[in-house]
């Protein structure tokens, strides 16, 4: 076969959309994914970035040709582009009957164009657009909905939903802060970001959103957002070269603070600039040297810790990832000694002590303790 169309809003394209594009690069020489857009529609994603993350998605393969049709049907532009076949993939005997229908009235009303139908694999039949969509926003969606999605699909999501709960108070320059927050997420995003990163952060403002509801503070929200945009002493050049002093700093947590204020500078309103409460919260991550007064903020950087054990294992293995540069018989040295403190924090009760955070407590302190215990015996 020459060509053959694989159609769909794909908003946002699936693991389940992916087995079927390349099946049908099993059959034809040229697969054509057409991204319909409906006016009538409510879409997460605009058409044309539906488009780029489908290019991103299949690596742009040049057997792979994707195109956004907008105001026409997709049997109609199939005719145009002397393409007779389409191929669609099919979950139960309801998508049957509805890939059905739509393929007898495009025969009837355009012509020979002929569909396709393939089964998924069963841990992608229940994989859909709008199963993804319903996953956002409970507790540990992050870490579940990414086996579900490519990869550069997953960290869009993120973004979006992290700018969506953005904030900083900005009353001037909402352009100007766009394009900053634009190399805020370029710093999550940088290489051997494994923990540190866009999932990270939507993880937080996820537990902060829904252990808080009908009480939101923005200012903690903005402060989760920047409080490890500086890892390791890195983060986006733009910031490195235009944060005064940036290199001065000698942690990152004072390194982020930094950045917060010259964002604030830069948007907002002197009064913000005057206040810094972002940057003063931002700093209370700083907890090397011990927590003398609780905050939130802090519970909410813990709250992996007291994650169910699959996520717990995930998150040190990441940890580990991040910290590969280091010999392992350095980094179990350094990370017994981290999570030592961090245990004694909880069991001195300046961690987790919030009445939201006190119920991560109990399985924070097993998870670290049989952690700690695994890099001993292991070492």
């Amino acid at each position: 076969m020459k060509k053959i169309g694989f159609a769909g809003s794909f908003d946002p394209i699936t693991n389940g959309h992916m087995h079927v594009i390349n099946e049908a690069l099993n059959i034809a020489e040229e697969v054509h994914v057409i991204v319909s857009v409906n006016p009538s529609k409510k879409y997460m994603f605009s058409g044309i970035d539906r488009k780029h993350m489908i290019e991103d998605a299949v690596g742009h393969n040049s057997k792979i040709k994707v195109h956004l049709v907008e105001n026409n049907y997709v049997a109609s532009w199939l005719a145009d582009n002397d393409i007779n076949y389409l191929i669609r993939g099919i979950r139960n005997s309801n998508d049957f009957e509805h890939e059905k229908l739509i393929q007898r009235a495009n025969m009837d009303v355009f012509g020979p164009v002929n569909t396709l139908f393939i089964m998924p694999p069963s841990d992608l039949e229940s994989v859909s657009s709008s199963f993804v969509k319903g996953l956002i926003g409970p507790e540990n969606w992050t870490h579940y909905i990414k086996k579900f999605i490519p990869g550069n699909v997953f960290f869009q999501i993120l973004k979006n939903y992290i700018l969506d709960n953005a904030n900083l108070n900005i009353r001037n320059n909402p352009h100007r802060y766009k394009e900053l927050m634009g190399y805020v997420m370029d710093s999550y995003m940088l290489p051997n970001r494994y923990y540190h990163n866009l999932e990270h952060i939507a993880s937080m403002i996820t537990d902060y959103k829904n252990n808080h509801k009908g009480f939101i503070i923005q200012n903690i929200i903005d402060a989760i957002i920047f409080h490890d945009v500086v890892q390791q002493g890195v983060c986006s050049s733009y910031f490195e070269q235009n944060v005064s002093n940036f290199k001065s700093y000698a942690t990152d947590e004072e390194k982020s603070a930094a950045i917060v204020e010259y964002v604030t500078k830069e948007c907002s309103t002197q009064e913000d600039v005057k206040n810094n409460y972002v940057s003063n919260f931002v700093k209370q991550t700083m907890y090397s040297g011990g927590i003398s007064v609780p905050s939130e903020i802090i519970d909410l950087d813990f709250m992996i810790l007291g994650k169910p054990a699959n996520i717990y294992n995930e998150y040190k293995d990441n940890i580990r990832r991040e910290y590969s540069q280091y010999s392992y018989s350095y980094y179990v040295e350094k990370r017994v000694n981290a999570l030592s403190s961090i245990l004694k924090m909880i069991k001195d009760n300046t961690v987790f002590v919030f009445p939201w955070s006190l119920k991560y407590k109990e399985r924070a302190i097993s998870n670290i303790e049989k952690e700690i215990d695994s890099l001993v015996n292991t070492y």
